[in-house]
């Protein structure tokens, strides 16, 4: 099934979202259902991408480099690297697939869970926030879906 992404640009940080949803409720569902008991608070314990965590703030290259894993989430305490939600990207002349979801560091299964999009649209969605924080790099500018 495609998907819609979107990307919100907000204060620093980037939400990602997936047909107008956060994606971090997207992943809160999945992880209720594979985590057991104790550590199933950490669902969905999850908090957007600083942009400063994108290299270079170059969001094109960071969400559209073939082969490239990424986090997408990044940990409630402002560090992406420190409890990320990592995905590989795989950019197709038709889709784009985020696939072989993993956290960083907790040995969860996630299955098949993963999101294909069309290509023309998530590039056009990563490119109009590239352009913004290329254009104005301290912009807290306010772009995505909603």
């Amino acid at each position: 099934m495609i998907t819609r992404l979107g990307l919100l640009l907000r204060d620093g940080t980037l939400r990602v979202t997936v047909d107008g949803r956060p994606l971090v409720q997207d992943v809160a569902g999945v992880e209720r259902r594979i985590v057991d008991h104790p550590d199933r608070s950490l669902a969905g314990d999850y908090g957007d991408l600083g942009v400063d965590d994108v290299p270079d703030r170059d969001v094109r290259a960071y969400l559209a480099t073939d082969g490239a894993e990424r986090a997408v989430l990044g940990c409630v305490c402002g560090m992406a690297d420190c409890g990320p939600l990592l995905v590989r990207i795989t950019v197709g002349p038709h889709e784009v697939r985020w696939s072989d979801v993993h956290h960083g560091f907790r040995d969860w299964d996630y299955g098949g869970f993963g999101y294909t999009f069309a290509t023309d649209a998530y590039l056009a969605e990563v490119d109009a926030v590239d352009r913004v924080l290329r254009s104005e790099p301290n912009s807290t500018h306010l772009r995505g879906p909603w």
